[in-house]
């Protein structure tokens, strides 16, 4: 259920035991946003969470999972520092 809304708002349609899922990478970021918000949502262990997201094995996804994370944050981290770098004070004279 969480998986299905969750890809519904990302724009899959995928169900629980879908075979389109097992057919994209391991790596694809749908599938890691969701093992995400499992992780951050729920008390799943991230063993279930790479099984139910099918991301490989634990020490992958969690490997995977971690360099993912560092890349959103610093995503995050620049498109929040770039609109402050282009502003330009305008003379008055």
């Amino acid at each position: 259920m969480f998986i299905g809304k969750r890809a519904r708002n990302l724009g899959g349609a995928w169900k629980q035991g879908d075979g389109r899922k097992s057919s994209r990478l391991k790596s694809d970021p749908s599938k890691l946003t969701i093992a995400a918000l499992l992780r951050k949502e729920t008390t799943l262990p991230l063993k279930c969470v790479a099984a139910r997201v099918q991301i490989g094995t634990s020490k992958g996804a969690n490997a995977v999972l971690h360099r993912w994370q560092q890349v959103q944050e610093e995503a995050a981290a620049t498109t929040k520092t770039t609109p402050c770098a282009q502003l330009e004070f305008q003379s008055t004279v």
